[in-house]
């Protein structure tokens, strides 16, 4: 997991002893999680091209598993419309046998 101070990144270098710093220490920060697996699947016409569906997609949805142990599942669709929902990952399965 990464935090940054998300007006840092727009004035430069982040120098924490700046003064402008020390005004937004408790503005917006931006926090990026790596994604350790999951899948996006994708409604499109049938005659849509592979290199077109994220322009021409009817439907998305998707199941993302982050590193910190949560699952964001979403669904999209083209008119702007969306579904969200932040869960904790279930426990691995055991191996029969």
């Amino acid at each position: 997991m990464r935090r940054s101070n998300m007006r840092q990144a727009f004035v430069g270098e982040d120098d924490r002893s700046s003064s402008h710093f020390a005004r937004d220490r408790d503005g917006n920060e931006l926090v990026s999680l790596d994604v350790l697996g999951g899948t996006v699947s994708l409604i499109v016409d049938g005659a849509v091209h592979d290199g077109d569906v994220f322009d021409h997609y009817k439907h998305i949805q998707g199941e993302i598993l982050m590193e910190c142990g949560k699952v964001l599942r979403f669904q999209l669709w083209a008119d702007g419309a969306a579904v969200e929902s932040i869960t904790d990952a279930p426990p691995p399965r055991k191996r029969r046998r």
